[in-house]
């Protein structure tokens, strides 16, 4: 068997060939740079969610509420709302609908959202006020954001 002759090919095919290689080698790069920043913004992430517990460790903030803000439970549709936005507006999360029903559940949908923020939403969600997801959905974009459907149950004591 003879191998692939380079030598054999017209200059035209030559050129053909190197033109070929180097999209290739273009294409490439291009994704491991895009890959590179999606990694890179989610350890800027990581980072800025370890300064702020330690800045609110340092200046003797529990690390399970915020500031000026006491741990209670929820129960009702009305007492979750506020703390619900207040989270959000808090993690930088943008709500695209909130919707409730008479069944005790609040229905979140967000566009938008860094996967990171979100999960930091929702654990301080549930540590404030006692709510717990009662359903979630959660969609990966290409942009390395996430949407986001999320419901809360509240029970009426």
């Amino acid at each position: 068997m003879n191998g692939f002759n380079l030598a054999k090919l017209s200059m035209r095919e030559r050129r053909l060939i190197l033109l070929a290689m180097l999209v290739v080698v273009l294409a490439l790069f291009f994704l491991w740079q895009r890959t590179f920043n999606e990694v890179r913004q989610m350890r800027e992430d990581v980072y800025r969610a370890q300064i702020s517990a330690e800045a609110r460790a340092a200046r003797g903030i529990r690390p399970t509420q915020p500031a000026g803000q006491a741990a209670s439970a929820v129960t009702s549709l009305e007492d979750a709302r506020a703390p619900l936005l207040d989270g959000l507006s808090r993690h930088g999360l943008i709500l695209s609908t909130m919707n409730s029903n008479e069944a005790g559940k609040i229905a979140i949908e967000l566009d938008e959202a860094s996967p990171s923020a979100l999960f930091l939403w929702i654990d301080e969600t549930k540590r404030l006020t006692g709510l717990e997801p009662s359903a979630v959905q959660i969609d990966a974009r290409d942009d390395g954001q996430v949407r986001a459907a999320i419901v809360f149950s509240v029970d009426a004591a």
